[in-house]
């Protein structure tokens, strides 16, 4: 009867050195993948977004719509806020930008905002703004800081069913993307283009 609880305890003892091992081998997985991943984002971020007015559009399309996709994956390396937090959004983007940029105003044309996501990186940070809407689907519109006194831009690019329309003005740049037309989706760029310049 002994021997029988001894090797009971043997089990139980080594089930538990077992799960307990797991569970530090599963923790330590999740933080190499995390600074993996914070590390390589962090590194196209901060080489490829735009710097300068003149920035090539083709370096510009895969960093967001990277940076889109990989932070609706990964949620938990970004901020997210939801639209009843407000002061919180205008708070985190005074300190990425130096002023209170709060989710630009689409409701007159049909678009919810949904939540906000910011992603810190080591020199290019992204502002990005979700929004719904019943007849057009999604939209995105993701703000990052560009040098100081830029002139307006106005760019457009398709590729793999992803449409970026870009406008910088001042120190900021936005992309707007999404599920609509692009038609509708210049639409969008122009009229955030409107609000953020009465903003500045």
């Amino acid at each position: 009867m002994a021997s029988i609880l001894h090797e009971k305890r043997d089990q139980i003892r080594k089930q538990r050195q077992s799960q307990s091992a797991a569970r530090r081998g599963g923790f330590t997985a999740a933080i190499v993948i995390c600074a993996f991943a914070a590390g390589v984002v962090g590194g196209w971020l901060s080489s490829e977004l735009g710097t300068s007015e003149n920035e090539d559009l083709n370096r510009i399309l895969p960093s967001i719509a990277a940076a889109n996709s990989y932070y609706t994956d990964h949620a938990e390396l970004a901020y997210n806020l939801n639209p009843m937090q407000q002061t919180q959004i205008a708070e985190m983007a005074k300190k990425m930008f130096g002023r209170r940029l709060g989710p630009p105003i689409l409701d007159l044309k049909g678009f919810e905002f949904t939540g906000a996501r910011f992603v810190p990186a080591s020199k290019t940070q992204l502002s990005i703004y979700r929004y719904e809407s019943a007849a057009d689907g999604a939209l995105t519109v993701t703000f990052w800081a560009v040098k100081e006194d830029t002139e307006p831009v106005r760019l457009y690019r398709a590729e793999d069913g992803l449409q970026l329309h870009v406008r910088a003005i001042s120190d900021l740049a936005f992309a707007v993307s999404g599920s609509g037309s692009p038609t509708l989706l210049d639409q969008m760029a122009e009229l955030i283009y409107a609000q953020t310049r009465d903003a500045l």
